[in-house]
């Protein structure tokens, strides 16, 4: 007999024996909030894991039990690591560290209050932190955000000069030694004998995930968002002899979020439940029954891994007879609501629809190859675009004076009869939202910090202290201004600069929208909400994994969003309830009419209508 047809140790545990394959199961926790976001896993062996998330949480998987654990402080906590010896440590939020000893966690780093004025303060030590490694307790290193990186030797935390801004997410260190950071726009830097060094990644993809093999190669995951494919677009990046390259996929990937080694396979977890595999150099995907975002993967021992995301979600990958192989509930949107939206018919065009805005009696609608189209009294007009250039935003002061812009930063006007190009950029760097706030002043933002403003003359473009996309503006007046975006940007304009404030969320922010400045609502990823109350953001549940893509003021008291998968939600003052659209195309805009008429916009050309 070859040793081939051998029931070996080893072709047992990777499931090549009797039909055996791996499969993704949730796991039974107690303590675990539905609501939270799990954004760390660390793992030593099946029976000793630990996985943290928002407000502080700790989950501990001891002697086959899990137990919640406090961890001393409510901000969220991003990755975790332990040691052999019982202690461990997380990062988070605010720059926050906690260490745990043979009894406790503490607090030993970041949070820092100012004593006057009760907030955060404004200190280096306050940079978020999202990205963990650490070979031991004296060796520990961490990433975060404007190019943060520090490193514990056993005795404190040094700041580490770092020759880049990027916000940084995920480090390691190889097997010759060389430690490796990663983040947005695609960035990567080695520091090897005290010296950094940039690496051409031929991508400007966030960069989320790294993973080292013992032979010195290296894995990279991320994702970035696709005007063109209308959503995120998911990357896997490998470095061999000194070169990074791209793996390719059979079927789009979304976002890549963590990767690491699995016995023999390389996997990494994203947005919608997706696994992927490495097989060659090629993507395939495993089947997982959940369409929940996954933020964090780590090895189990063997075949097994476990993998945390949104809604408080742990899944491990274990291995079972395929003849005996139990399903999860996949999420289910609410029924039996009746829907108070209606389709709205004859859109002139079949383009993703990506904005909307309107006046009394006229709404306005911008898309994909230059597509723009009107309402008025029941009846559909097809315009005329300059040229066929993708258009993502849209906004008015009356029918007659309408702005949208798109590709190469293009601003286009319209006077009630045509429209014609007033500003174009020149290079590729789309522009996504376009608003006004005072009788000259007009606002551009979109991909790459881009920031252009109108004083009635010509567009000007102002530094925004950021490399992260921006997706919507909202302003009070032209001196106050917000813009949303990648990592939970949120900027705010005073008249005289931007400046950075906070939300409290690494989600990325697609919308927003205020009554006031002490009366603020911002939309994001899976499902995110926050409101500023003019002292402070707080979270939102949801109870949705959608991207929620627009917002706006449904009336006093009142807002709508709405987002992927035709979702759309309603604050009804308490809760966030979600309703029937009767479509299933992404949603990417919504705006509102003074009668309390709402409008959204999206993929195919949707229009659909909620009466008040």
């Amino acid at each position: 007999m070859s040793d081939d047809n051998l029931p070996s140790r080893r072709r047992f545990f990777t499931g090549r024996i009797h039909g055996e394959r791996p499969v993704w199961r949730q796991v039974p926790t107690t303590g675990v909030n539905p609501n939270d976001v799990m954004w760390g896993v660390w793992c030593n062996g099946p029976d000793h894991m630990l996985i943290v998330g928002d407000g502080g949480a700790i989950h501990r998987l001891r002697d086959g039990e899990w137990r919640s654990e406090d961890s001393g402080v409510k901000e969220p906590l991003h990755c975790v690591v332990g040691f052999a010896d019982g202690t461990a440590l997380a990062v988070g939020w605010m720059g926050v560290v906690v260490h745990r000893d043979a009894t406790a966690w503490h607090r030993v780093g970041g949070g820092i209050v100012d004593p006057i004025t009760k907030r955060y303060a404004q200190s280096r030590a306050n940079m978020p932190l999202f990205g963990l490694w650490a070979s031991s307790p004296a060796d520990v290193w961490a990433v975060g955000d404007e190019g943060r990186v520090c490193r514990f030797d056993g005795t404190g935390w040094h700041e580490i000069d770092c020759p880049t801004d990027v916000h940084l997410r995920a480090v390691l260190r190889c097997p010759d030694g060389t430690l490796i950071v990663a983040g947005a726009q695609g960035t990567v830097l080695t520091l090897h004998n005290g010296e950094w060094t940039r690496m051409r990644t031929g991508t400007t993809s966030h960069l989320t995930g790294l993973h080292a093999d013992s032979d010195g190669t290296v894995y990279a995951v991320g994702g970035q968002f696709n005007v063109r494919r209308n959503g995120f677009a998911g990357s896997l990046l490998r470095l061999r002899g000194g070169t990074w390259s791209a793996l390719s996929s059979d079927e789009p990937l979304p976002r890549l979020r963590a990767v690491d080694r699995v016995d023999d396979a390389v996997l990494a977890v994203g947005d919608y439940g997706t696994v992927a595999r490495v097989e060659g150099d090629r993507i395939v995907t495993e089947r997982i029954d959940t369409r929940r975002d996954l933020y964090a993967l780590a090895a189990a021992g063997g075949n097994r891994a476990i993998c945390a995301g949104d809604g408080g979600v742990i899944i491990e990958r274990t291995i079972v007879s395929a003849t005996a192989l139990p399903s999860l509930e996949v999420d289910a949107v609410p029924g039996g609501r009746a829907s108070p939206w209606e389709e709205v018919n004859g859109c002139p065009t079949d383009r993703v629809l990506w904005s909307v805005w309107g006046d009394d009696g006229h709404l306005f609608a911008v898309g994909d190859e230059g597509a723009i189209a009107s309402f008025d009294a029941n009846r559909w007009l097809a315009h005329t675009a300059p040229s066929p250039l993708h258009l993502h935003g849209v906004w008015g002061r009356r029918a007659d004076q309408v702005y949208a812009a798109g590709d190469f930063g293009t601003v286009i006007e319209f006077d009630g009869s045509r429209w014609r190009e007033i500003h174009r950029l020149g290079v590729d760097v789309s522009a996504v939202a376009v608003a006004g706030f005072g009788p000259h002043d007009l606002f551009v933002v979109g991909d790459e910090g881009l920031i252009l403003r109108s004083d009635g003359v010509g567009f000007e473009r102002v530094d925004a202290k950021t490399r992260d996309a921006l997706y919507a503006l909202w302003g009070h007046d032209s001196d106050h201004v917000l813009a949303v975006g990648d990592f939970g940007a949120i900027l705010r304009w005073n008249g005289r600069e931007w400046s950075k404030f906070s939300a409290g969320t690494e989600a990325f922010l697609y919308g927003v929208c205020g009554r006031a400045l002490d009366d603020i609502v911002v939309v994001g990823l899976s499902g995110t909400t926050a409101h500023f109350d003019g002292r402070r953001w707080s979270r939102r549940v949801t109870g949705t994994t959608a991207d929620l893509l627009g917002v706006a003021t449904l009336d006093d008291t009142r807002w709508i969003a709405v987002g992927t998968r035709g979702t759309a939600l309603v604050w009804d003052g308490n809760a966030w309830i979600e309703e029937d659209t009767g479509t299933d195309a992404s949603l990417r805009a919504v705006w509102v009419a003074r009668d309390g008429t709402a409008y959204a916009v999206g993929d195919g050309g949707v229009v659909r209508r909620r009466l008040p």
